[in-house]
């Protein structure tokens, strides 16, 4: 029972006295360094915390052990003081502090007795001082054997505080503030990108909602063919060229046009190029994104490597920062006004922020993803994956358009295309199929069938999408004036 009582004592000890003091000092320099709020889950900390306290009561349950010696004088001329503190001499009993092991000989029971008894001398304490105190008085001892030990000691100070705050470092965010200070001191682009002239946008909402897989400016269109190339064709599709060709299988997404330049994403990184395939430059690779909004001089994005927190930096990937410390859903900019969906405390709700003011009000209380404003409402994918609207300018209840597990969607001046999961039999993989109907969500008619339909882009007056049919991707154009439907062939 003893042995018991004694694991409990190390284990309280080591909570109470080591553990939270060490993630509060933690949190309170967090906070004060990087102005926000740790992020912390227990889940993860209570699977370092058992590790850690088999750790504690390993080395340091109470144990005790026999030597033979010739007195107790013996042990007064053997052990360093520099590394022992004597605080009891009688007659045949010793009791010893060790003046090492910071700050561990602080929070534990850390004295050493030693009775002595018919030339044995029964030595009693924390199992590690224990150890140190019989391995000092039976070896030779100098100067030089003391300095040995008090680097070595101090080398484990350095490596038990790095495995103590280890889990705070990986599991709060600092880790990710470190590389956030690294890049923005070490910036990897090399050419510096002249800011947008007012609030234009990269690209338009409803095809950033989709995945960014086209863009258009005056002259051309710019879109996705094989999930890895760009390609730049004339409005009327013909005289193709590829402004990437990659056979690398990272998957392209968020296009976006800022003057001669074309940004994109491709797995974990942010890129750009020339609309002539030239000067391809990687200027942000810190992890995955989304949403990727340009205006103006600023790249606003939902990063997923920081809990889905809104970021935004410039068009040269400096100046990284957080913009708000949510777990952002969506995104969308209108004017200068960027609506952000996001669920605090349980509750969904979508703000306004006032990219000019920096002021931010409550918009809704719903659960809203791929916010569009078209004319005076705002379409969205709420509850249940369902399709609603609601006036944009005044309040109103949120209307149901339609009732079926929407993927996608864009709005043209023709209506609405969606795409809804199916399923042919209950044992089949779903299909996703895509559906034409009004602005009211009426008349709706199926246009096509696929494995997987990807990608909605609206430029001039086409639809360009991906399906993949068994296996196989094919890009495909719905013309809005003819509403017929065509292979965009890749270009040769």
């Amino acid at each position: 029972m003893k042995r018991y009582w004694n694991w409990l004592n190390i284990s309280l000890r080591a909570i109470i006295l080591l553990f939270l003091p060490g993630l509060l000092i933690f949190n309170n320099f967090y906070e004060a360094i990087f102005k926000v709020e740790m992020n912390l889950h227990w889940e993860p900390l209570l699977v370092f915390l058992f590790p850690f306290l088999h750790w504690m009561i390993k080395r340091y349950e109470h144990k005790t052990t026999e030597v033979k010696v010739e007195g107790l004088n013996e042990f007064e001329r053997e052990i360093s003081q520099k590394r022992w503190e004597i605080i009891l001499h009688e007659r045949n009993k010793i009791i010893v502090r060790p003046k090492f092991d910071f700050p561990f000989n602080i929070i534990l029971s850390d004295k050493v007795e030693i009775h002595y008894v018919n030339n044995k001398a029964e030595i009693s304490g924390p199992g590690h001082y224990i150890n140190e105190f019989v391995e000092e008085i039976q070896s030779e001892f100098s100067d030089e054997t003391d300095r040995k030990i008090i680097l070595k000691n101090k080398f484990r100070i350095v490596a038990y505080l790095f495995f103590i705050l280890l889990p705070f470092l990986l599991e709060s965010g600092a880790y990710w503030e470190m590389k956030v200070i690294y890049h923005n001191a070490f910036p990897d682009s090399n050419e510096v990108v002249t800011p947008m002239n007012g609030r234009v946008l990269g690209n338009s909402i409803e095809n950033i909602h989709n995945l960014g897989y086209a863009v258009e400016n005056d002259k051309n269109i710019f879109y996705i063919d094989d999930n890895e190339n760009i390609v730049k064709t004339d409005k009327n599709f013909e005289n193709k060229t590829n402004v990437i060709e990659s056979d690398s299988l990272d998957i392209i997404e968020d296009l976006n046009i800022v003057g001669d330049w074309l940004y994109y994403t491709e797995e974990e990184s942010l890129n750009r190029v020339k609309q002539d395939g030239t000067n391809q430059e990687t200027i942000y690779e810190l992890g995955y994104m989304g949403k990727v909004h340009i205006t103006k001089d600023w790249i606003y994005f939902i990063n997923f490597e920081d809990n889905d927190n809104l970021y935004k930096m410039n068009l040269n990937g400096g100046k990284l920062q957080r913009v708000l410390d949510k777990e952002v859903n969506d995104i969308a900019l209108y004017d200068s006004d960027l609506l952000i969906s996001y669920t605090e405390s349980g509750k969904d709700r979508v703000d306004q922020m006032n990219l000019d003011s920096n002021g931010t009000y409550q918009e809704f209380d719903i659960e809203a993803s791929n916010i569009m404003k078209w004319k005076d409402n705002y379409y969205y994918i709420g509850k249940n994956q369902y399709l609603y609207r609601m006036k944009a300018e005044e309040p109103s209840t949120p209307e149901l358009l339609i009732k079926e597990e929407v993927t996608q969607y864009t709005i043209t001046e023709q209506g609405i295309f969606y795409g809804l999961f199916e399923y042919d039999n209950p044992t089949a993989d779903p299909s996703d199929r895509l559906y034409k109907a009004n602005l009211e969500g009426k008349e709706s008619e199926k246009l096509l069938s696929g494995d997987a339909i990807s990608g909605y882009g609206k430029v001039g007056d086409s639809i360009i999408f991906q399906v993949s049919d068994y296996g196989t991707l094919k890009l495909k154009r719905y013309d809005l004036q003819t509403e017929k439907m065509e292979d965009l062939n890749p270009p040769l």
